[in-house]
């Protein structure tokens, strides 16, 4: 007999090497289907805003596919997000055959396509061409640390003010802009940088993660987006740093965050490549 069932807290470790440590950290419920205290799929979502959760993972065993029992794990999360007043679903994913599955049965769970975006990548000596012909002499390496040497609080404190700058956004992608993990531990602290500006505060920040032939930038922002220095200035240091630990590497642009997409296409362009196309899709409840 399948039981679907919400999974608590204390319980979540069950998960430990079925899920990325990184998706469970940030997830505000994990929906398990059991057969006999066997685990036959989980489900993950994360609280994006007040009105909207991401499903940012879904997984059954093989042996257990195309028995309904992803369609019962999301129906007992949109009972539970509708009773708390959440009004919307979105997802994230790759369009490629990996992922060819889950967008088919999103769409057969009512989900729908709200937005197409490339992934794109670079050559880590590339991107220092580029930006070394945008820099001036006003950005210097004084502005911008290694994230290692950034202290808990002033993190905290720059999450509370992008939580403040995302609350106002009303459409995905402008919120998605100041959308930064809690966790910054799943980031390279070496290379992974931000930007201070001149009373001492942070101004930017940008995350780098590795994978195993090539760099991500996960999240890159700017609290002062009308000044494009800042971003370069964070790139350029990142990938200074990067070339000194990794040598000649490729770098991913973060394709589920549509404003890091927008910004990278602006600074490098020509320089640019794309390997894949990513998808965005929602289901109102």
């Amino acid at each position: 007999m399948m039981t679907i069932t919400i999974l608590r807290d204390e319980d979540k470790i069950q998960l430990a090497g079925v899920v990325p440590d990184e998706l469970m950290e940030e997830s505000n419920m994990a929906v398990c289907a059991l057969s006999e205290d066997e685990l036959c799929g989980v489900m993950l979502t994360k609280a994006v805003r007040s009105d909207t959760w991401d499903v940012t993972y879904a997984y059954v065993l093989p042996a257990w596919k195309r028995q309904g029992v992803a369609t019962d794990m999301l129906r007992l999360i949109v009972t539970v997000a509708k009773a708390v007043g959440v009004g919307a679903l979105t997802l994230s994913l790759f369009e490629d055959d990996d992922e060819r599955d889950i967008r088919s049965f999103a769409e057969a769970n009512g989900f729908e396509m709200i937005n197409e975006s490339p992934v794109l990548s670079a050559s880590l000596s590339s991107i220092e061409i580029a930006l070394g012909k945008k820099l001036d002499s006003k950005i210097t390496d004084g502005n911008v640390v290694r994230l290692k040497h950034v202290s808990g609080s002033a993190y905290g404190k720059l999450l509370d003010k992008l939580g403040e700058l995302r609350h106002e956004k009303k459409d995905r992608a402008s919120a998605d802009y100041y959308m930064i993990p809690k966790n910054r531990s799943f980031y390279d602290a070496d290379v992974s940088a931000v930007a201070i500006d001149e009373d001492g505060e942070i101004c930017g920040i940008l995350l780098i993660r590795e994978e195993t032939d090539y760099i991500s930038v996960d999240y890159m922002c700017s609290l002062k987006p009308e000044d494009p220095r800042i971003a370069m200035s964070l790139l350029k240091n990142a990938c200074d740093w990067t070339c000194d630990k990794y040598n000649e590497t490729s770098v991913h642009f973060h394709a589920f965050n549509p404003a890091v997409v927008k910004m990278t296409k602006s600074l490098f362009g020509r320089f640019l490549s794309e390997t894949g196309k990513a998808v965005y899709m929602i289901r109102y409840i």
